[in-house]
């Protein structure tokens, strides 16, 4: 992770002397870190303290609190004296040092303006806007079932995301007659899911929205190059220097495969595609959540059909949950024994938080609060997705 980053800043010309610190923290500032993190004011624990060390240093330099708080104490500025001037006769829009690679690229900004993502949305969600999806798309890819031992990573805690991928890869490919190589598309999608992600947050700032109701969450933000690389990296796809792909959650949910580089969407992932959405094709301000029912429930038989490992951890889950361990600790406890005994806690627990958040977002499961404590209780066709699941099961046994 952290290469990536570095390696991201050499591309656009930054030199940084980065040096790569573990730390090691109790389990219950883990736990605090992590619940901003889940509530999208951060976009992961390595951005969280990277920007305490930053305000920590400005501490100690005479800042007072709130002059901090004042200058933004979430944004982190790279400054421009840490910038190589272009090399003579580089191409437009690259720095030195760029090389043709099958590699994840990240584009990113720092401190970009606020007014300028509200100018870009208007034009993103009409272009992202199935209607105008007119032209015919390469030819889709049969969905293929997943063998049970894939798990999603766990930091993968909600489905939207994957909705957004699906519309932006048909309408990037409509007319062409191949899908496009992942090098090329990378760049592209995780901009415009920034831009709308930064859009989402600021309404979610706006509407006072609690952690369960944040619309962004998910979502990359602009000016945040690490966000993006997690966005591709858990969702789409990462690639190594030896252009190894590391399949993401896009093709986890047969939603999508590769052929060699190139990313093409299943039959199923164009059906969700096509489907209807509150923050692609409606007044998104209005939105309540960023899911139709249609595409809840589209998920819900994906995950049936197509998904035999997280089939697997949403009936651990939620069997659990209907027979009455209905808190994190318990809940946990549960399904503890039935997880990889080498797995560490916090990898456990990830885990097991992933694909409760999961289940929320497929409206499967609900989340009580009561001031600090939770309290999961199962919703919607959870009952009958079980049931269904049991006797899936019951006949790959048979």
């Amino acid at each position: 992770m952290f290469q990536k980053r570095i390696d991201s800043f050499r591309k656009r010309g930054i030199v940084l002397d980065m040096p790569v610190i573990a730390v090691n923290l109790s389990a219950s500032v883990y736990e605090k870190i992590r619940a901003f993190v889940e509530k999208g004011l951060y976009g992961g624990p390595e951005q969280f303290l990277e920007i305490a060390a930053f305000n920590q240093v400005a501490l100690e330099q005479g800042l007072k609190p709130e002059e901090i708080v004042a200058r933004g104490h979430r944004s982190i500025e790279i400054p421009q004296v840490m910038r190589l001037p272009a090399r003579e006769g580089a191409a437009a829009g690259r720095h030195p040092g760029h090389t043709k690679r099958a590699r994840v690229r990240i584009r990113g900004r720092h401190k970009a303006p606020r007014v300028s993502q509200v100018a870009d949305l208007g034009t993103l969600l009409a272009r992202l806007s199935i209607t105008e999806h007119t032209a015919t798309l390469p030819a889709t890819v049969r969905a293929a079932a997943q063998p049970q031992s894939e798990r999603l990573w766990g930091q993968v805690n909600r489905l939207f995301p994957l909705k957004f991928a699906c519309r932006w890869l048909a309408i990037s490919n409509a007319g062409k007659s191949a899908w496009d190589r992942f090098e090329a598309i990378s760049e592209g999608m995780s901009a415009d899911a920034a831009t709308l992600g930064s859009h989402l947050e600021d309404l979610d700032l706006a509407a006072g929205r609690k952690r369960d109701e944040l619309l962004a969450t998910g979502l990359p933000r602009r000016g945040n190059i690490a966000s993006q690389d997690r966005f591709l990296s858990q969702f789409i796809a990462r690639t190594t220097r030896s252009a190894e792909i590391y399949r993401g959650a896009i093709c986890q949910y047969a939603l999508a495969e590769f052929d060699g580089d190139r990313l093409a969407l299943t039959d199923r992932g164009y059906e969700l595609a096509k489907l209807k959405n509150p923050i692609l094709d409606e007044d998104l301000r209005r939105a309540a959540s960023n899911l139709s029912d249609e595409e809840r429930t589209f998920l819900g038989r994906q995950v049936l059909e197509y998904v035999a490992g997280e089939l697997h951890e949403i009936r651990l889950v939620l069997s659990a949950v209907l027979g009455g361990q209905t808190t994190p600790e318990n809940l946990l406890a549960s399904v503890r024994p039935q997880l990889p005994s080498e797995w560490s806690d916090v990898m456990t627990r990830t885990h097991v938080s992933g694909v409760v958040a999961r289940l929320t977002e497929m409206g499967l499961l609900r989340r009580r609060w009561e001031g600090r404590n939770v309290n999961y209780e199962a919703a919607g066709m959870a009952s009958t997705l079980l049931t269904k699941a049991r006797t899936v099961s019951n006949d790959e046994t048979n």
